[in-house]
This record gives structure tokens, C-alpha cells and sequence, in this order.
């Protein structure tokens, strides 16, 4: 699970933050060496952006990471990775 922590790090006072934001990730193997991938986020922003310019934002890094995540696999630290938590 994903859950914000908004004080981690000190606020500044010409930023904006995100004080309540999270998520979530599910896999499921599909076989054939296919799996599908669920990925849920939200967030809501401290009122100084108003929701319909950061609806956008977000849905865009959505893809973004997507597109990442589809090129993990082929990267040499992951590309023979075997985890003993994941059952194939």
C-alpha cells in the first residue's frame, strides 16, 4: 500500500503539498507470460490547486509509470529476478 506522509520532509512555504494522497498495487498472472497490473491512486491536494487541473496531472504520471513499469523486466537487476514472496 501506498499512504502519504506529508511532514516527512519540512514544508517550504512558496510550495504547495499534497497532505492526504495514496494507493495501491495488484498483480495477477494471467499466463503465456502475460500479467495484469491494477494500480490505484488518489490524492487530494492542499486547495491552492483546484481538482480539475490536478485530476490530469495525476492520471498523466499513471501512465507514465505504466510505461515505466513495463520496461523493468528487461533491466539487468531484474531481468532473471526471483523473489521467494512471489509464486509463479
Amino acid at each position: 500500500n501506498i499512504v502519504s506522509q506529508p511532514d516527512y520532509i519540512p514544508p517550504k512555504s512558496d510550495k504547495s503539498r499534497i497532505k492526504k494522497s495514496g494507493g495501491s498495487w495488484q498483480f495477477r498472472q494471467l499466463g503465456n507470460g502475460k500479467t495484469e497490473v491494477t494500480y490505484l491512486f488518489y490524492t487530494e491536494p492542499d486547495g491552492i490547486l483546484p481538482q480539475w487541473l490536478v485530476t490530469p496531472l495525476v492520471v498523466g504520471s499513471v501512465h507514465k509509470t505504466m510505461e515505466n513499469l513495463r520496461k523493468m523486466p528487461a533491466k539487468a537487476p531484474y531481468r532473471n529476478a526471483r523473489l521467494s514472496y512471489i509464486q509463479e
